[in-house]
This record gives C-alpha cells, sequence and structure tokens, in this order.
C-alpha cells in the first residue's frame, strides 16, 4: 500500500466491502470519515471579541454546478441573488431561509448582473452562447419574466464584464463591453470611434421601464501602447465596466479598467497619464449626463507610470455622493494618501479609494495587500452604511492583513477549476473601515465572499463569493460561538444545500475546544453529544465526528427527507451559534480524495485498486478491473438506519441511483451504496476501468447532482 497501511484483504472491495472499519480507517489516513483519519491542521486560540459577527448563513437554492455572481437586498431584507449554473438564474431567499421563487433566464452563459428597482422588481443582465447582450425584468414577487430583451452585440466578450442599475422611474442602465464595430450608437448620444476589430469599447444602454431602447452611448480608447509607444501588432484595445450608477442628479457613473493611453478625459481630470508599457492596465472613473450625450467628467485613477497592472473590481456611492472604488494591483501606481492604511504594495495586492465629485479631489487612497511577497489579496465587492462604515470583501492566500483579523482563519479546501479559469484562494474575508476610521476583518471559508456584498438593513450586510452559500455580517457583532460556513466533508467545499446522510464540516470560531476531541472508533455508533457540543439538524441530533474551536464534523440526520431546508443550530458550553438555514436537496456527492485540490489536475480520489492497494501513480488500476471509490452526499437509504450507526448485513439500499463518468465516458458501475462496518452515511462504488486505461478525470451523477472533479489512475494497455 506504499507505505500507508500495513494491510488489507485483497478482495473485500470487489463487489461489496468486507473489510473490517478499523482496517479501512488504517489503509486510508487521508479520508475525513472518522475521528483517525481527519486530517491534523494548525489549532487556533479562541479570538478576542471582535466587531464584526457572522449573524447567521443562509443557503442559497443549489443547482448542480451553480456560481452565484451577484447580491441584493429587496426593501423587506430579503436576498436576492443571481449567477449561472446549465444557465442563468435569479432566485429571492427570505432571511428565514425560506425560497420565494428561483427563476431560470432563458439563454444566459455567461456573468449575471442584477439591479433591483422601487418596486422591488429585478432586471439582469447576461450574454448568450453567441455573446449577444441580453436583459430581463423579473417581477420582484414570484420571479415572472415582465420583458427579455437583446441589446446589441454578438462578439462573445460581454460575459463578466457587465453592470447595470435602475433609476426611480423603472429605467434600466446598463453598461456591458463589445467590440465597437458591432453596435450603433443612437444620434445625439456620446460616442468613442469605434476602432478596428480589435477595440473593445464600453457600452451604455439605457431602456425604459418596459425594455424600449431610449439611447446607446460608448466609451473607450483606441491605442493600446507598446513598449516603443507604437501600437502593436494584434493588440486588443479594451475598456470594460465593472460599475455602472446613478447620482443624485441622475446623472450616469461608470467605474472600470482599459489598456489604452488615449482614453476620452476632461480637463480637469486627477489623471491624465496612465502607462506605456505592453499589457499594462489602468483603472477610470466617468461621469456621462442623464441622457447620454454629454462627457461631464472622466480620469485615470492609477499614477502614471511606464507599468502598471491597476483593475478597478467594483465600486459604491456613499449617502453624502463620494465614490469608493476597489480593484486589484500588481504594480504600486496607487496615488497613495497620507491617511492610507497601507501605504507600500506587498506581492500581489488590491487597492480602495474614495472620490469627492462635488470638489474633485481623491479622499483616500490605500493598498490592502499581504505582508509577504507571495501573498495575494483580491479584493471584489464593496459596500457602504448609511453611517458611512465602510465594508468590503475578498479572497487571499494569506490572513496577515493589514488590519486585525477575527474569525476563521484556517482557510478552507480550494474548487478545482480547469485551466482557464483563474484560481480560486483559500481564505475569504470581510474588512471594515468604520465611520472613525478603525479598520478590522473576519475571515470566513474559502469562496464565501467576493461576488457580492449588500446592506440588508443598518448595521447587518451579506456577503456571497462563488459558493451557494450567503453570510450576513453583523458591524456590531461580537465573537461568541459562530457558523461561518458548511461543507461536505469529502471535498471541504462550502455548500448551500445538504442530503440525508451526508457527512459535513461545519465552519466557524468558538464552536468547540481549542484542541480536537475525537470520537471513540471502535464504539460502534458516532456520540450525538462530544466534547460538551451537540449539533442539531431540524431540531434532530447529529451525529459527530470530531469538534474543536473552528471545526466541527458531524452526519446530517438521514429523518431530514422531506423538508424544504435544513436548519442546523450548535450548542456549546458557551451558549448557542448562529444559525445555519441550507437547502434540503436530494444528493449533494463527493468523492473523498488524498488531497484538497490546488492547481494541476483534479486530486486523486481515495480509492482501492482490484488487488487491494491504494490507487496511485505508482499503483496504477489495470485496465476493465474494477475499483473502489468512497463518497458521501448520496441521499437517502432504505430502510433508513440509525444515525451515526456502523452498518451491519443486511444492508440498507440507496433509493438514488449513480452514475460514474469519467474522461465523458459513462462507465459500468458494479456496485452502489453503503459497506458494512462504515458510518452509515458513507458510499462505496465500484466501477470498471475502461479499456484505454490512463489518468481519468471522473464525476459522480446522482439524482442530477454532479461532483466535482477527481481522478482515478490506470495503467495503458
Amino acid at each position: 500500500m506504499s507505505g500507508r497501511t500495513a494491510s488489507l484483504e485483497p478482495n473485500c472491495f470487489w463487489h461489496r466491502a468486507n473489510c473490517s472499519f478499523a482496517t479501512v480507517l488504517a489503509g486510508l489516513s487521508g479520508v475525513r470519515v472518522f475521528s483517525a483519519v481527519i486530517i491534523a491542521a494548525l489549532l487556533l486560540s479562541a479570538p478576542a471579541d471582535a466587531v464584526l459577527g457572522v449573524a447567521q448563513v443562509i443557503g442559497i437554492p443549489a443547482k448542480p454546478g451553480q456560481s452565484v455572481t451577484a447580491l441584493k437586498a429587496d426593501p423587506e431584507g430579503n436576498l436576492v441573488a443571481a449567477g449561472i449554473d446549465a444557465q442563468g438564474f435569479v432566485t429571492k431567499i427570505t432571511r428565514a431561509g425560506d425560497e420565494v421563487f428561483y427563476s431560470e433566464l432563458p439563454g444566459a452563459a455567461g456573468f449575471v448582473a442584477i439591479a433591483l428597482d422601487g418596486n422591488g422588481d429585478i432586471n439582469a443582465v447576461s450574454v448568450t452562447l453567441s455573446g449577444q447582450i441580453f436583459v430581463w425584468k423579473l417581477r420582484g414577487t414570484d420571479g415572472e419574466i415582465i420583458y427579455a430583451t437583446s441589446l446589441a452585440g454578438g462578439a462573445g466578450i460581454g460575459s463578466g464584464n457587465l453592470a447595470i442599475t435602475v433609476d426611480a422611474a423603472g429605467q434600466t442602465v446598463v453598461a456591458a463591453m463589445d467590440f465597437g464595430i458591432l453596435v450603433p450608437t443612437t444620434p445625439g448620444a456620446y460616442a468613442s470611434p469605434p476602432g478596428g476589430n480589435l477595440t473593445g469599447l464600453t457600452f451604455l444602454f439605457r431602456l425604459s421601464a418596459m425594455g424600449e431602447m431610449i439611447f446607446t452611448a460608448s466609451y473607450g480608447g483606441q491605442h493600446a501602447p507598446c513598449y516603443t509607444g507604437m501600437t502593436c501588432s494584434g493588440a486588443i484595445q479594451v475598456t470594460k465596466p465593472a460599475q455602472v450608477w446613478l447620482d443624485a442628479e441622475a446623472n450616469i457613473w461608470l467605474a472600470g479598467t482599459t489598456n489604452t493611453d488615449d482614453l476620452p478625459l476632461t480637463s480637469d481630470a486627477l489623471t491624465t497619464a496612465t502607462c506605456a508599457a505592453f499589457e499594462c492596465t489602468n483603472g477610470f472613473l466617468a461621469e456621462f449626463s442623464g441622457d447620454g450625450s454629454r462627457l461631464l467628467y472622466a480620469t485615470y485613477i492609477g499614477s502614471a507610470s511606464f507599468y502598471q497592472n491597476i483593475q478597478v473590481v467594483s465600486a459604491a456611492a456613499d449617502a453624502g455622493g463620494h465614490v469608493w472604488l476597489v480593484g486589484t494591483a500588481s504594480s504600486a501606481n496607487i496615488p497613495v494618501t497620507t491617511n492610507a492604511l497601507q501605504k507600500q504594495l506587498t506581492g500581489n495586492g488590491s487597492f480602495l479609494m474614495e472620490f469627492d465629485p462635488a470638489t474633485n479631489t481623491l479622499l483616500y487612497a490605500s493598498y490592502f495587500s499581504g505582508s509577504d511577497p507571495a501573498s495575494t489579496v483580491r479584493l471584489g465587492s464593496i459596500a457602504v452604511d448609511v453611517d458611512g462604515t465602510l465594508l468590503f470583501a475578498g479572497t487571499s492566500n494569506t490572513m496577515s492583513l493589514p488590519v486585525p483579523v477575527s474569525g476563521f482563519k484556517r482557510g478552507s479546501a480550494l474548487p478545482y477549476y480547469p485551466l482557464p479559469y483563474y484560481p480560486a484562494l483559500p481564505y475569504s474575508f470581510v474588512a471594515e473601515i468604520g465611520p472613525s476610521g478603525s479598520a478590522i476583518a473576519i475571515g470566513l471559508p474559502s469562496e464565501t465572499a467576493g461576488s457580492g456584498l449588500v446592506f440588508v438593513q443598518p448595521g447587518l450586510a451579506a456577503v456571497v463569493g462563488l459558493s451557494s452559500s450567503a453570510t450576513l455580517i453583523e458591524t456590531n457583532g461580537s465573537s461568541g460561538p459562530g457558523i461561518f460556513g458548511i461543507a461536505n466533508s469529502a471535498s471541504l467545499y462550502v455548500v448551500g444545500g445538504v442530503a440525508p446522510g451526508e457527512f459535513i464540516r461545519l465552519y466557524g470560531e468558538n464552536l468547540g475546544p481549542g484542541a480536537p476531541v475525537d470520537a471513540d472508533p471502535t464504539s460502534g455508533q458516532a456520540p450525538l453529544q462530544l466534547g460538551g457540543i451537540q449539533v442539531a439538524v431540524n431540531d434532530i441530533l447529529a451525529p459527530l465526528i470530531q469538534v474543536q474551536n473552528d471545526e466541527i464534523d458531524a452526519v446530517v440526520p438521514f429523518g431530514i427527507a422531506g423538508s424544504a431546508t435544513a436548519r442546523i443550530t450548535v450548542s456549546t458550553p458557551g451558549g448557542a451559534a448562529n444559525r445555519a438555514i441550507l437547502r434540503t436537496v436530494k444528493a449533494d456527492p463527493e468523492a473523498f480524495v488524498s488531497a484538497p485540490p490546488f492547481l494541476g489536475p483534479p486530486p486523486l480520489a481515495l480509492a482501492l485498486n482490484a488487488d487491494g492497494t491504494v490507487n496511485s501513480l505508482a499503483h496504477p488500476a489495470l485496465p476493465g478491473s474494477v475499483v473502489a471509490l468512497f463518497g458521501t452526499g448520496f441521499g437517502s437509504l432504505v430502510p433508513q438506519p440509525a444515525d451515526g450507526g456502523v452498518l451491519s448485513d443486511p444492508l440498507p439500499a440507496l433509493i438514488n441511483g449513480v452514475q460514474v463518468v469519467c474522461s465523458s465516458q459513462p462507465l459500468d458501475v458494479v456496485y452502489t451504496g453503503p459497506a458494512p462496518t462504515m458510518i452509515a452515511g458513507v458510499i462505496q462504488v465500484n466501477f470498471r476501468i475502461p479499456p484505454q486505461g490512463g489518468l481519468l478525470d471522473c464525476q459522480f451523477n446522482v439524482a442530477g447532482f454532479t461532483s466535482s472533479q477527481f481522478s482515478v489512475v490506470a495503467s495503458h494497455q
């Protein structure tokens, strides 16, 4: 077993497992199935009282593979989220975690941005597979589509470069990037020269309350510099939006990023010069008249230099009309102010700025980066409370931020994104700058911040990342027991829904003792109380595997089947934690893997070959042989077993069917179901290796829910 175990019966996983539970644990030391196999990590002491606290975790109605790209709140405090699964979607959830509606956006195939009007109706923008820019208006009460209209385009470059806002009369303003030659502007509207085939401009579209076009304007530069100052052959000139909003005079503000050095600017611009190197980028801020006819103000935001890489990611206006910008920076070209939080950039970091349009003054500019040259800190969203409290959220590969950090600081597992997707980062956070200038941050699990941030009510904000889980943040919170996110224990990815019998991991702070307390693997039953800690799901006590300060491993009771939501609570000697309200789903399948995924191929599954060896590069499976994998989140069993019990014959059956797809090929599944000596909720899947062998990238498909990718190694014929 390559040093991983002393022995395993060579045929115990052929068609059905008959190995002892203890032997399996000894062989599969990387699997988070029971206490002996929980991966050790750095222990954290309980943090001091924090100003930022987590009030609640709410699962966003989960569909297989969905990614959340936007979050808003309606006047009643309900959350409205949008994103992509097989196609675009918009959903509304109450603060109590109840789904109001889930509506698909027909044809949407990319990033979805949303804005709410005064009636609570929802305006959404995305692009289709053909690159068409599309706008939908949905009724806020039930999600019914009021209208859907195509704006223009066809270049396919708008996805992720979209922004939207709505005025008091229900008129929609959309900012989107597309090639200038493909989108005609309206006579009388402001128009930058369209450029050639490789010039991407930002277009401003204004629509009536019923979707009729009022005007189309354009904005952008024509020249992307080279080292020589000459236009590079084949260079693409890009001016892309990050945020669009309306001020008190109904003028249109636009913030974004450009790689051009001839962006149309006004004479009062803060900065008129930009970088001179090929592929450098700079942020910009522009103001247009409400009718789209005039450019009222425009400036670059970065200092002039030979090379810079500055990108505006998000923007917000406060009650006084000041503009706040956040973005990323990998070069030291921000004109930092004397009151900056961090005056020097370290590694790949971010920035934040405050600009006063009334006086044309940069009031505040600071870097926000780590303490190590290898650090990466990406700010992704920003929001301002009515009292001026500023929240900004992002992801990083470090918790050594320029502000004190409380909360969850361990980091969590990373989703595997095949190239060319940008790699994820293991830490998420929300930071605050209060009205007095004090600054703090709270750490969150991976992928739970950066996509959207909105104040639900004064002092209470909601934040979301790519995961389907929203976190409510109190700006005047405490450091009591808190759940910050729920993950499938096999993948450790934060989820918005859980299945009956699923092994889950609760991330948070002050959830248990400082040192891990493990359940006894020889007892035959996972306990309902461990180290003074209890976890309940819909008031049913959950079996516990391990408890400690910032993580709890538990098993979802089978009795939640049929419930719409899974309301998860934790009771500790120090008091009760906040609630996590997730969706109850038929399945949330994941394979136990040998290591968390980072960059590179999908992680190797914890699999046993037919000869009993652990599948690896050194011990590949033979073509045509059967391998056994283990996973969790496959759903209900019949007859329903006792929660937390170690199973023996006769075994219950898995209700849901299981498909294994490797390298786009459905494989022959020999057995799916529980196994003797395993805790109820661990599922074994035996399937036959295809004749061609090789490194197989695989996924489970259970009841329409697809797992993350994992790998199995097979030798070639």
